[in-house]
């Protein structure tokens, strides 16, 4: 610092010389103004021009007073020295000793040193001699080294160059890839600065294009082996799996082999399998087939990084295999074929779950799935083509059973089946067709030649065998005398034993598809109502209707369909016991053919009627009545007695007939007699009554209501056949108890004559003429009796005119025409089996009565009788008057003498 302040103050020295007059002023006046100066000046580090630069520049310094605060500073730093100087003084003089000191111990080291190099130039000069030999050495034991190391870097990639060469010679591709592999990742690196090491990471990828091919070329044959050996894979894993079902089910009684699986699940059939020497836990252990090609492929592709590709090879090679497994190229007319067929698919598909589950990302589980999926829709379409031309129910059921078999293999391989039991189900519509036409063929053969007489057993032995095959539930063996006879014909028992055998071929074929028992038992029982509806039933009602059966036959057929209607309560039981199904609550469906027997029996029963209405028309057309005889009769007539007589034959043969029937029969019967007779008494063929007809005709009548009333079939209280032949009766009673005037009163024929119309009254007075002995009027001379008949005659026909439909209907009779045989039997086409409908029968009547339905009809009812009247008088004038005396009963002048009298009331 004190330099600094030298340096300074000389160079203001010089230049203040000159502007030291001019200045002026008290120095002091700026002091403070210079220490900061001062401080730049001191404690400064660069060039002190600026600050002296600063100073001259200024007009505010005083550059004379500058200089004079830079002497005062340069006089306070020397006073600093001086003192800092006496104060160490001493320490420097010691200081200047001790170097003195030191000098002469430098100078006797460097003596001792230079001898110690003399020695050592000394030793070393032979040492010098051998270091050109030690540096040759040197450089070659580093040379030895290096080599050392390039051998080591080279030997094992020639070595593992070489051993994957001979591992491809050998093929042992896998091996092969994991050498190289194994050279490119540890060895190849260090060499790569040789030529030899570069043309051997060259050779290397044209090595892995060598085991990439090689490796598909095996793929390739294991394709081949597996589309070969797909049929004899799936042949043997389906017989091991039918072994597997016997096996299982050698315990069990009514269950064949495959049924015994239907209700076991996946794992239990590979639990099950594990004691089979074919069903091993192992997929692979039971294909005869060598998968290590496509494990090898797959791991040499793995190693590859090309598994991509390698699986797209593999699936498109398997899907066009698929398509010709699932698709056969031959017809499958046989049941090997369709064996082979299902075999192959086996086969296909165990390969597939068995690379699935064996390998890691070739194929997956959506892929298989796919497969199948088209496999099975595939399977649908061609069964339902190639089954259509089977036509044996023996086929179906074999080729139901290899399929069952192909479901039960498939399942053990946890594939989905539900859709085969669909393809089970749509050949079992077909099967069931064909079954439907065997069983009706045979129903149809036991009812054709069914002679419809009761079933005589001679012995007991033949009862016993009998009873096992038909269920019937009679008194014991023991209690039974024999010949015995059976209610029923051979028809009964032969077509429960058809039906039974159908049952059993429908369960057959269902009852080990995969169905639950219920779903068996439904589809058993529709089957069964499918045959006994549209075959049983409807033959039975074609025999009834086409062939001409007797009374006695069509009997036995009435009461076949009610031991048939028995029997379908026994088929129920029979297929529950083969479905194993038990409870009315568990059958949805129920043998509803007992309708259908109905309906037949109802047939054979209208039948019955027929041929005996037909019997009494036949009796009744030998009828040949003289209704105005000489004499009375004094029995009734022939036809009428053997006619009764046969009716009571007939119904005495009849006793099988169910009572109901006979009691349908036997009224049915009574009314058609009752209205024939009805219509002959009102026959046109009639020209003339008199009483002695009249009482012959009671004869009948009453023979009729004698017939009604001793009869065995109906309870003998009942009133009901007496009330058939009641209009009968209230005719011939009105004139034999001369009774007409009571029978005009509306309210007294109601009460007595309810059954009898007034137009057959009518009729019958029209036609009288009694010329026997017995006189009608007893006072015939008398004018007022002739009147009197008049005044009938016209209120009767005014009676008529004005009958309201409700009390014409009543009485239901016929007038005019005699009604025809067919439409006479029209009443009888409703059955009355009940007793309750017994008691609601109509009085007996015709069917043809023509009632006025509205005014017109009375119109002209009311001129059809007055045409009558007019054509009567007309003929009164033309034949004389003795006829009319002769009606009347009085002489001709009465009669003429009426006739002026009343001639207003005969113009009316």
């Amino acid at each position: 610092r004190r330099d600094r302040f030298f340096l300074i103050h000389g160079s203001m020295t010089t230049a203040t010389t000159t502007t030291a007059v001019t200045s002026g002023g008290d120095v002091r006046t700026h002091s403070r103004d210079y220490s900061v100066l001062m401080s730049e000046v001191i404690n400064g580090d660069g060039s002190i021009v600026p600050t002296l630069r600063a100073v001259f520049d200024s007009r505010s310094f005083d550059v004379n007073n500058f200089v004079s605060a830079l002497d005062d500073q340069i006089h306070g730093l020397d006073r600093q020295i001086e003192g800092l100087c006496s104060n160490h003084s001493q320490g420097f003089v010691d200081a200047i000793d001790e170097v003195r000191t030191l000098k002469d111990h430098t100078r006797s080291l460097q003596t001792r040193l230079n001898h110690v190099s003399s020695l050592v130039d000394q030793a070393g000069s032979s040492l010098q001699l051998s270091q050109a030999a030690l540096a040759r050495e040197r450089r070659r034991q580093y040379n030895i080294l290096r080599t050392i190391k390039a051998f080591n870097e080279c030997v094992p990639v020639l070595r593992l160059y070489t051993k994957a060469e001979t591992q491809i010679k050998n093929g042992q591709y896998y091996s092969a890839i994991k050498t190289l592999e194994e050279l490119e990742s540890t060895h190849i690196a260090p060499v790569l600065k040789y030529s030899f090491g570069r043309q051997i990471h060259l050779q290397s990828v044209f090595i892995r294009e060598q085991v990439q091919e090689k490796a598909f070329q095996a793929m390739h044959s294991f394709l081949a082996e597996a589309r070969e050996k797909a049929q004899e894979i799936g042949s043997v894993a389906m017989k091991e799996v039918r072994e597997a079902a016997k096996k299982l089910s050698s315990n069990t009684k009514h269950m064949d082999s495959l049924s015994s699986l239907s209700s076991m699940s996946s794992d239990e059939l590979r639990r099950a399998s594990q004691d089979e020497p074919s069903l091993s836990s192992s997929p692979t252990t039971n294909l005869n087939i060598d998968f290590a090609p496509i494990y090898s492929c797959w791991h040499i592709c793995t190693v590859l990084d090309v598994t991509a590709e390698c699986a797209a090879y593999y699936k498109v090679e398997r899907r066009k295999q698929a398509q010709l497994v699932i698709h056969p190229s031959n017809c499958l007319t046989s049941v090997s074929s369709i064996q082979d067929y299902f075999s192959q698919l086996a086969g296909f598909f165990l390969i597939e779950e068995t690379v699935l589950s064996t390998t890691e990302g070739l194929v997956s589980k959506q892929y298989v799935d796919e497969l199948w999926h088209l496999a099975l829709t595939t399977i649908s379409v061609v069964m339902d083509k190639e089954m259509m031309k089977c036509s044996t129910a023996s086929m179906f059921r074999d080729v139901k059973d290899i399929i069952v078999t192909f479901r039960h293999t498939l399942m053990a391989y946890d594939f989905s089946v539900g859709r085969i039991v669909d393809i089970l189900l749509q050949i079992r519509d077909r099967y069931q067709s064909v079954l439907f036409s065997t069983s009706s063929e045979s129903l149809r053969g036991i009812l054709f030649s069914d002679n419809y007489t009761q079933i005589v057993i001679a012995t007991s032995e033949q009862y016993e065998q009998f009873i096992e095959n038909y269920p019937w539930k009679d008194t014991p063996v023991e209690d039974i005398s024999f010949p015995h006879v059976l209610p029923f014909s051979d028809a009964v028992p032969n077509i429960f034993f058809e039906l039974k055998q159908f049952i059993y071929m429908s369960f057959i074929f269902v009852r080990d598809i995969g169905l639950s028992n219920t779903e068996v038992d439904e589809l058993v029982r529709q089957s069964t109502n499918n045959l006994l509806s549209k075959v049983l039933g409807n033959t039975m009602t074609m025999i009834v209707q086409e062939r001409r059966l007797s009374l006695l036959q069509l009997t036995q057929l009435s009461v076949n369909t009610a031991h048939l209607e028995d029997a379908c309560h026994l088929l129920e039981t029979h297929i529950s016991s083969l479905t194993r199904t038990r409870g009315d609550s568990v059958h949805v469906t129920r043998l509803y053919a007992a309708t259908d027997f109905k309906d037949a029996r109802t047939e054979a029963e209208k039948k019955i009627i027929e041929l005996l209405v037909d019997q009494i028309d036949q009796f009744l057309e030998l009828a040949d009545y003289e209704w105005a005889p000489a004499k009375p009769k004094i029995e009734s007539s022939s036809y009428i007695f053997d006619l009764l007589a046969y009716l009571t034959t007939k119904f005495a043969t009849l006793t099988n007939l169910p009572q109901e029937v006979a009691i349908q029969a036997y009224f049915q019967t009574c009314k058609h007699l009752c209205s024939e007779l009805l219509g002959l008494v009102q026959s046109n063929e009639i020209k003339r009554v008199n009483m002695n007809g009249i009482q012959g005709f009671e004869l009948d009548v009453k023979l009729c209501e004698e017939y009604a009333s001793s009869s065995t079939v109906v309870d003998a209280n009942d009133t009901l056949l007496l009330d058939i032949f009641a209009s009968l009766r209230q005719l011939v009673d009105v004139f034999m108890m001369n009774d007409l005037e009571s029978y005009v009163n509306e309210t007294l024929r109601q009460e007595k004559y309810p059954n009898l119309p007034p137009r057959i009254v009518l009729l019958w007075l029209e036609k009288f003429d009694d010329s026997s002995d017995r006189k009608f009027f007893r006072s015939s001379k008398d004018r007022k009796s002739a009147k009197f008949i008049e005044s009938i005659v016209r209120r009767l026909k005014a009676q008529m005119v004005g009958i309201p439909l409700s009390e014409s209907c009543e009485g239901d009779m016929i007038v005019g025409n005699a009604p025809s045989r067919s439409t006479a039997t029209t009443n009888m086409d409703v059955p009355m089996t009940e007793r309750t409908v017994l008691s609601t029968i109509p009085r007996p009547s015709t069917t043809n009565e023509i009632l006025p339905k509205d005014l017109t009809d009375a119109l002209r009812i009311h001129q059809q009788q007055q045409h009558e009247d007019d054509t009567r008088d007309t003929l009164l004038q033309s034949v004389g008057q003795n006829s009319v005396i002769s009606l009347y009963g009085g002489d001709e002048e009465e009669v003429i003498e009426s006739e002026d009298e009343d001639d207003d009331e005969l113009e009316l």
